[in-house]
């Protein structure tokens, strides 16, 4: 009777354990926008085509491309892009975004 209940318990506690070290989702966010110029090789500025959560549009955004090193794409001016991100807008003149994803739009 007491083994069983050492079982239980155990099983519980490791349920509970695995439950909590989960990995949490991330809420992601998108607008459209056309690209206006590259501004370093790290970030390009984008102007809004759309309003979006926090965003309206005609609004000019700077997207930093990566934090370590030169980005591997290069998005010419005039390209129509989606821009996916986790909510996080860093208040500056213009508002800058590190994107999550970037996808041409066609």
């Amino acid at each position: 009777m007491k083994s069983k209940m050492v079982k239980y318990i155990f099983t519980i506690t490791l349920l509970l354990l695995i439950n909590g070290c989960s990995v949490k989702s991330i809420t992601k966010y998108s607008f459209r926008a056309k690209v206006l110029e590259n501004v370093t090789e790290n970030g390009i500025m984008v102007e809004l085509l759309e309003d979006s959560r926090d965003l309206k549009m005609g609004e000019k955004i700077f997207l930093q491309l990566n934090n370590s090193g030169k980005s591997e794409h290069i998005y010419l001016i005039g390209t129509k892009v989606e821009i996916i991100y986790d909510g996080n807008i860093e208040e500056s003149k213009p508002p800058h975004i590190s994107p999550l994803e970037i996808k041409i739009i066609k």
